[in-house]
């Protein structure tokens, strides 16, 4: 499955790249599948880690998905992708998205059952801090022009709210030390100020 997931999501995401970089976007993937494995067993939560972005930033269908990998990945899938609003420019949806984002995981962090979904979530945002934090150590403020955002700030305050989340929900165990490492990149990049005005 693992095998099946890696090059479904290579094949949909063949030239694409880390905005603003050179490196393919499959790093991003395995990244956070990485982080994934490191939380469970489950191979359907890895698989969907591989190929959370498909259905946001491919040509892949839901359906084609649930077609391939069965309804449960497909789902896990679909909860971790943004409704981008492409008729609109995305710097002026960022801010929508993001709180969009924000309330679906405050909501997961409140039911039952929902463990699989935040893995995949805090694997996907842990992957993204390290990249930041990597490409902030190499090019300082300057970082914040590539992104649809560019307001330091309200990547700030993005991170802060969902390490805030995580940081309830994951008390114990492996996640709850991917959570630390978590804040650890936020810290890189944002400042202890951050870190202190979640707790």
């Amino acid at each position: 499955m693992l095998e099946d997931a890696f090059l479904f999501a290579e094949k949909a995401h063949r030239g694409q790249m880390r905005k603003g970089t050179d490196i393919p976007y499959l790093i991003h993937l395995v990244r956070t599948w990485d982080y994934v494995k490191q939380m469970t067993d489950s191979m359907d939560e890895q698989a969907a880690a591989l190929l959370h972005d498909v259905l946001e930033d491919t040509p892949v269908t839901l359906r084609e998905l649930k077609e391939t990998f069965g309804d449960y990945i497909a789902d896990l899938v679909e909860s971790e992708s943004e409704h981008k609003r492409e008729e609109r420019p995305a710097a002026e949806t960022w801010k929508v998205r993001k709180m969009e984002t924000l309330s679906r995981v405050h909501h997961l962090a409140q039911c039952e059952g929902s463990e699989p979904y935040l893995h995949i979530t805090l694997g996907d945002k842990l992957a993204n801090l390290y990249s930041m934090s990597y490409e902030y150590a190499q090019r300082g403020e300057e970082l914040w022009k590539k992104f649809n955002q560019k307001d330091k700030g309200m990547h700030a305050w993005y991170y802060g709210e969902l390490g805030a989340i995580f940081q309830n929900y994951f008390t114990d165990g492996r996640a709850a030390v991917l959570v630390q490492e978590y804040f650890q990149y936020y810290r890189s990049v944002f400042g202890q100020d951050g870190i202190t005005k979640l707790t």
